[in-house]
């Protein structure tokens, strides 16, 4: 969603505007703890995750809102091992 046309159908699939903070992809950690502890929760990892660093990275600088808790949507937020670096972390992912 952070790559245009895919930023651009997601605006248009949502009547103009980004989906509702709270559901949007902003933390690979918080994405992780959330798919392991809840049943309800069927995201699934597409291959861009391994090939594409650019996804975890707000280049086009939508405002993807805030979150309940006041967390601003941006980049994806990494594993501290990625040192917030996508670049880092595709490559980490794929060894």
């Amino acid at each position: 969603m952070r790559i245009r046309p895919y930023s651009l159908g997601a605006i248009t699939l949502q009547s103009g505007k980004f989906d509702v903070a709270d559901r949007l992809f902003y933390s690979y950690i918080g994405s992780w703890n959330n798919a392991i502890n809840s049943p309800t929760d069927l995201r699934e990892l597409i291959p861009e995750i391994y090939t594409l660093p650019e996804l975890f990275i707000n280049r086009n600088n939508y405002d993807y809102g805030l979150t309940q808790d006041k967390i601003p949507i941006d980049n994806v937020i990494l594993p501290s091992w990625a040192k917030e670096n996508p670049y880092v972390f595709v490559s980490k992912i794929r060894s």
